[in-house]
């Protein structure tokens, strides 16, 4: 008798959770590309902006550098988030993405890279490059307080600091 065994098929499927609306904040870009990193981060902003835990979050883009979608995919405490590099390709795999912008946010104010921020990118930039999805820029966003109040976005580029590649 011939014995048989049985998987599970699963069939993968992007539900869309919300829009994200989000400011310019007076830059003179089309908001429909994220060509410049103030234009992605523009959009982690909006996705990040209101936690009070740091969040690890992926903008995916399209061969146009058009930003087809975004998606937090790690959640922290209130000085530190851990994600595995895998978390951060699994949706823009199935999204088709051609590039994605990694960000995150601190909390404290400042937005300055860490040892964990450089060893997250080295990570991420390696697994990009054997998937072929590019990782375009690592943002790091935060709200500083100043003397007249809590300022508008202020955030640091892995990718405008000469660092994307260097990391």
């Amino acid at each position: 008798m011939k014995k048989t065994a049985k998987i599970v098929q699963y069939r993968v499927k992007l539900i869309a959770e919300r829009r994200v609306s989000y400011a310019t904040h007076g830059h003179p870009f089309a908001s429909d590309h994220c060509r410049h990193s103030a234009e992605a981060a523009a959009i982690m902003h909006a996705l990040l902006d209101d936690s009070d835990r740091e969040r690890v979050a992926v903008l995916y883009l399209d061969s146009q550098s058009a930003p087809m979608g975004c998606e937090i995919v790690a959640v922290g405490g209130l000085s530190s988030c851990t994600v595995d590099v895998r978390e951060i390709f699994k949706g823009a795999i199935v999204a088709g993405a051609s590039a994605i912008v990694l960000g995150h946010n601190h909390l404290g104010g400042n937005p300055e890279p860490s040892d964990e921020d450089r060893d997250l990118t080295r990570a991420v930039r390696a697994a990009a490059k054997v998937i072929g999805i590019p990782l375009v820029d690592h943002l790091i966003v935060c709200r500083y307080l100043s003397k007249t109040g809590l300022e508008p976005m202020h955030f640091y580029s892995f990718a405008d600091s000469g660092r994307l590649d260097l990391e």
